[in-house]
C-alpha cells in the first residue's frame, strides 16, 4: 500500500494527514487484536480435550516411526503431559481480558 501524498501540501495538512494515519492504524490494530483475542478464546475452549489430543499426537508419531522405519524425533515426548498442558495455557498478556 502506498502512502498518500501528504508531504507536499504544507505543514497544517501534513499534521492532519499524520493524525489520520495514526487513527486508521489504531482502529486497524484494535480490530486485529479483537480477532486475535477470539482465536485465543477458541484455543482456551479446547483445554478439556488436551489429554486426548496429546495422546493422539504421541500415538501418531509412534505409528509414523513404525511405518517409515525411521527413528522418531520424539517431539511429543519433549515434555510430560502436565508440562504440555501448562504450555498450552499460555495467553499473551495483551490479549487476556
Amino acid at each position: 500500500m502506498s502512502d498518500p501524498p501528504c508531504g507536499d501540501r504544507g505543514p497544517a495538512l501534513n499534521e492532519r494527514c499524520a493524525k489520520v494515519r495514526v487513527l486508521l492504524a489504531r482502529e486497524y490494530h484494535v480490530r486485529r487484536q479483537d480477532e486475535a483475542r477470539q482465536v485465543w478464546k477458541l484455543l482456551g475452549a479446547a483445554r478439556p480435550f488436551l489429554d486426548d489430543a496429546i495422546e493422539g499426537i504421541r500415538s501418531t508419531e509412534k505409528q509414523t516411526a513404525e511405518l517409515t522405519a525411521e527413528p522418531s524425533v520424539g517431539f511429543s515426548n519433549l515434555y510430560t503431559t502436565a508440562e504440555w498442558k501448562d504450555l498450552c495455557a499460555f495467553v499473551p498478556s495483551q490479549l487476556s481480558e
